[in-house]
């Protein structure tokens, strides 16, 4: 098969980073220097262009042009198709002064022509956010120059996977390697979804200074959609042997002799054999002092946190939506988030009472750029002295069930008992509400957004003065947050309490693991004869 090169090009012939970016010029170096690197191809800044003139010209969302689709799929073709991964690489990529790691997106376990393509789409998409404007602006980086090519690299099922820094980035110790592992693929260790196991490691001699084996509870595996539970015999097993920590040495001391500066490195084993997926400068001596100034801020702040009574946290659900949220973000979203914002409001319309401390304040916290829950304050979104606390260990073991509300008991016993009827008042209230939300929201809450939107629409802002449009901004922000927010909130909280009092029933009549299978099949929707089979069946 013929297979044009306008728009893409074989990851081994990869030389120009203002064709392939800084990851692919990076890996075709690697290849052609004889490093384990995975096959593949790029799809070259020449498409990227070609898509968004196309979409400046006909006021289209960007898509992938059918010339440049044709040629991915010959060369997908080409390489046996399968399963592959699909990563960013921008032209102000893997750079020693701003490497972007982690700032656009990657896409596993990618399998067949369509997928291919939206995959390739998204990444470049990712380009155009409000956190890679930020990014490019700090590092002094014109956004106009910068393109988005994307490699296209067979995927490597990994039975286990991480990164590796050639000098520990944390601090002044150059000669020790640092090593980050999890068992299936590396994302969970990139991604911060895993606590990994870490091992220090004698730049010079490859010995093992420090081995910490954590409790890994989650990998991703190729040919699987989403995280899984390890298995509990693997869990506190070390996913690294002493041939693979040997050998992860080797490639460090190799691939930082070939480039020179100490390097971070994604790296991956199957079968026993090592696979380097990337490499990249490790960020410069500025910024690991600013990161280092920034570790010493936040500590402190936590323990000034700590000492107040406050803590411990676990990241919030939030934080998906909002992964690093500007300063701007955070000084509209942590009023709204708190008792006398509204999302207070709608916890008000359920029948509940913010504390004093809690509608001040609120629950959530922004720290080191991520957005996290005060397991100790947030109870109190429902009343002060709210009878139930959460189970730290429970959260330590499962931080999701965070997302539900606390059910230690704590607390003197008069003080439940004071809360027992408000909470059935609540409880009733809920009841009332889940009975009409639904058309509530469908015949008043959705018609009057429309009628606001369809109003605001019409007025010309380019005609107003500063002053104007600031105080557009607080009106807008006020109707949003304040009137809007509390109405379309509260179907997914009087939900979430109706879907609790279902799961306790279950697990009060049925066998645990009898409780959880129904609780997933009512989940997925159930209709008569399927109902009436189940019931029976227990």
């Amino acid at each position: 098969m013929i297979v044009s090169k306008k728009y893409t090009r074989s990851l081994v012939n990869c030389r120009d980073s203002a064709l392939v970016g800084g990851k692919g010029a990076n890996l075709g170096r690697l290849l052609r220097a004889g490093f384990q690197v995975p096959g593949g191809f790029v799809v070259n800044t020449h498409a990227y262009r070609l898509a968004y003139l196309s979409r400046a010209q006909y006021g289209k969302a960007v898509s992938v042009p059918s010339e440049v689709a044709e040629e991915i799929r010959c060369r997908y073709e080409q390489m046996g198709r399968g399963t592959v991964a699909v990563r960013s690489s921008a032209t102000a990529e893997d750079l020693a002064a701003a490497s972007m790691a982690g700032q656009c997106e990657t896409f596993l376990d990618i399998n067949g022509e369509e997928a291919l393509l939206a995959a390739i789409q998204n990444c470049w998409a990712s380009l155009d956010t409000e956190r890679i404007r930020a990014y490019l602006h700090e590092h002094g980086i014109d956004r106009s120059v910068v393109a988005m090519a994307v490699v296209v690299q067979r995927l490597i099922p990994a039975d286990a996977a991480g990164v590796m820094f050639t000098a520990d980035p944390n601090g002044d110790r150059r000669k020790e390697m640092l090593i980050e592992a999890n068992w299936g693929l590396g994302e969970t260790v990139v991604g911060g979804r895993v606590q990994p196991d870490v091992l220090r490691l004698d730049g010079v001699t490859g010995r093992v200074l420090s081995a910490s084996i954590a409790d890994k509870t989650v990998y991703l595996s190729a040919g699987n959609v989403g995280e899984k539970p390890v298995e509990e015999s693997r869990r506190k097993q070390p996913c690294l042997n002493s041939r693979d920590v040997h050998n992860l040495w080797l490639l460090g001391k190799q691939t930082e002799h070939y480039f020179g500066p100490p390097q971070d490195i994604e790296w991956a084993i199957h079968a026993g054999k090592l696979h380097l997926l990337q490499a990249r400068p490790i960020t410069t001596q500025s910024e690991i002092e600013a990161r280092q100034e920034v570790l010493t801020s936040t500590r402190e702040h936590l323990r000034n946190e700590i000492a107040g009574q406050r803590g411990p946290w676990v990241q919030h659900n939030l934080a998906e939506t909002l992964p690093h949220p500007t300063t701007l973000t955070w000084s509209v979203i942590k009023p709204f988030m708190a008792g006398a914002g509204g999302f207070g409001a709608m916890y008000r319309r359920a029948g509940f009472e913010p504390s004093p401390a809690i509608a001040q304040d609120g629950f959530l916290e922004l720290i080191a750029g991520r957005v996290y829950m005060d397991v100790t304050r947030s109870p109190q979104m429902f009343c002060q002295d709210f009878p139930f606390v959460y189970d730290l260990q429970k959260l330590r073991r499962d931080p999701d069930a965070s997302q539900k509300p606390p059910t230690l008991p704590h607390g003197s016993f008069s003080t439940r008992l004071k809360a027992s009827s408000f909470l059935a008042k609540a409880g009733s209230t809920i009841r009332s509400l889940s009975e009409s939300a639904a058309t509530d929201f469908r015949q008043k809450t959705v018609p009057e957004i429309e009628s606001w939107v369809g109003r605001s629409r019409g007025l010309n802002l380019s005609s107003l003065s500063v002053e104007d449009l600031i105080a557009v901004w607080w009106e807008r922000e006020k109707q949003v947050l304040d009137v809007f927010g509390p109405e379309t909130l509260l179907p997914s909280l009087v939900c979430g309490m109706v879907w609790a009092d279902l799961e306790t029933f279950l697990h009060e009549n049925f066998w645990d693991e009898h409780a959880d299978a129904l609780l997933r099949l009512i989940g997925a929707g159930l209709h008569g004869h399927c109902e009436r089979r189940i019931v029976r069946s227990w």
